[in-house]
Protein backbone atom coordinates (compact mmCIF):
# COMPACT_ATOMS: atom_id res chain seq x y z
CA UNK A 1 0.00 0.00 0.00
CA UNK A 2 1.37 3.21 -0.86
CA UNK A 3 2.86 5.48 1.53
CA UNK A 4 0.62 8.52 0.89
CA UNK A 5 -2.53 10.23 2.23
CA UNK A 6 -3.95 10.56 -1.37
CA UNK A 7 -4.33 7.38 -3.34
CA UNK A 8 -6.25 5.85 -5.91
CA UNK A 9 -7.29 2.05 -7.39
CA UNK A 10 -6.34 0.94 -10.76
CA UNK A 11 -6.27 -2.51 -12.01
CA UNK A 12 -6.55 -3.66 -8.57
CA UNK A 13 -3.82 -1.90 -7.29
CA UNK A 14 -3.37 1.29 -5.00
CA UNK A 15 -0.88 4.35 -6.51
CA UNK A 16 -0.18 7.24 -4.97
CA UNK A 17 -1.27 10.70 -6.37
CA UNK A 18 1.98 12.80 -7.64
CA UNK A 19 2.75 16.07 -6.56
CA UNK A 20 1.77 17.83 -10.35
CA UNK A 21 -1.38 15.46 -10.69
CA UNK A 22 -2.12 16.84 -6.84
CA UNK A 23 -1.63 20.60 -7.92
CA UNK A 24 -3.73 19.80 -10.68
CA UNK A 25 -6.60 18.82 -8.72
CA UNK A 26 -6.23 21.33 -6.17
CA UNK A 27 -6.44 24.13 -9.05
CA UNK A 28 -9.41 22.68 -10.67
CA UNK A 29 -11.35 22.66 -7.46
CA UNK A 30 -9.51 26.29 -6.94
CA UNK A 31 -11.26 27.54 -10.17
CA UNK A 32 -14.61 25.70 -9.84
CA UNK A 33 -15.56 26.67 -5.87
CA UNK A 34 -14.37 31.04 -7.28
CA UNK A 35 -12.01 30.65 -4.25
CA UNK A 36 -8.64 31.07 -4.49
CA UNK A 37 -6.18 28.48 -2.27
CA UNK A 38 -3.62 26.56 -3.24
CA UNK A 39 -1.94 22.45 -2.43
CA UNK A 40 0.68 25.39 -0.05
CA UNK A 41 -2.59 26.86 1.35
CA UNK A 42 -3.99 23.62 2.32
CA UNK A 43 -1.05 21.88 4.12
CA UNK A 44 -0.37 25.24 5.84
CA UNK A 45 -3.81 25.23 7.02
CA UNK A 46 -3.95 21.65 7.88
CA UNK A 47 -0.65 22.44 9.92
CA UNK A 48 -2.23 25.38 11.82
CA UNK A 49 -5.14 23.47 12.83
CA UNK A 50 -3.14 20.96 14.46
CA UNK A 51 -1.55 23.43 16.09
CA UNK A 52 -4.20 25.13 17.20
CA UNK A 53 -5.73 21.66 18.78
CA UNK A 54 -2.87 21.07 20.37
CA UNK A 55 -3.43 24.90 21.93
CA UNK A 56 -6.59 23.84 23.56
CA UNK A 57 -6.10 20.32 24.31
CA UNK A 58 -2.42 20.13 25.53
CA UNK A 59 -0.48 16.82 24.14
CA UNK A 60 -2.81 15.63 21.82
CA UNK A 61 -0.44 17.17 18.95
CA UNK A 62 3.62 18.22 19.58
CA UNK A 63 5.12 19.67 16.79
CA UNK A 64 6.62 16.63 16.57
CA UNK A 65 4.06 15.19 15.28
CA UNK A 66 2.98 17.88 13.41
CA UNK A 67 6.38 17.27 11.78
CA UNK A 68 5.74 13.61 10.82
CA UNK A 69 2.22 14.24 9.51
CA UNK A 70 3.30 16.77 7.02
CA UNK A 71 6.15 14.91 6.10
CA UNK A 72 9.06 17.31 6.99
CA UNK A 73 12.36 15.74 7.95
CA UNK A 74 13.82 18.88 9.88
CA UNK A 75 11.43 20.44 12.72
CA UNK A 76 12.28 23.31 11.97
CA UNK A 77 10.94 23.42 8.64
CA UNK A 78 7.30 22.35 10.00
CA UNK A 79 8.01 25.72 12.44
CA UNK A 80 8.60 28.18 9.51
CA UNK A 81 5.13 26.58 7.90
CA UNK A 82 3.38 27.10 11.25
CA UNK A 83 4.41 30.60 11.09
CA UNK A 84 2.97 32.93 13.27
CA UNK A 85 -0.06 35.40 12.66
CA UNK A 86 -1.67 38.19 14.56
CA UNK A 87 -3.40 35.25 17.28
CA UNK A 88 0.16 34.67 18.13
CA UNK A 89 1.41 38.05 18.98
CA UNK A 90 -2.13 39.06 20.96
CA UNK A 91 -1.53 35.87 22.25
CA UNK A 92 2.26 36.51 23.69
CA UNK A 93 1.66 40.19 24.43
CA UNK A 94 -1.30 39.24 26.93
CA UNK A 95 1.10 36.91 28.66
CA UNK A 96 3.45 39.24 28.70
CA UNK A 97 1.39 41.72 30.31
CA UNK A 98 0.16 38.91 32.95
CA UNK A 99 3.60 38.18 33.88
CA UNK A 100 4.69 42.24 34.23
CA UNK A 101 1.10 42.56 36.43
CA UNK A 102 2.49 39.52 38.75
CA UNK A 103 5.67 40.71 38.70
CA UNK A 104 4.78 44.38 40.13
CA UNK A 105 2.44 42.86 42.57
CA UNK A 106 5.32 40.30 43.84
CA UNK A 107 2.96 37.46 43.76
CA UNK A 108 4.04 34.06 42.62
CA UNK A 109 3.67 33.09 38.99
CA UNK A 110 1.87 30.11 38.11
CA UNK A 111 1.31 29.09 34.33
CA UNK A 112 -2.25 29.15 34.73
CA UNK A 113 -1.51 32.77 34.96
CA UNK A 114 0.37 33.13 32.35
CA UNK A 115 -1.74 30.10 29.74
CA UNK A 116 -4.58 32.28 30.54
CA UNK A 117 -6.70 33.86 27.46
CA UNK A 118 -6.89 37.51 27.79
Amino acid sequence: MPDSLFIFERGGRLHAYQKTAMDSLVKRASSRTGISFSNHTLRRTYCRMLREMNRRYPGTCPTETIAELMGHRDIQTTIQYLGINLDDMATAMSGLARFQEQLRANKPLTSTILMRSG
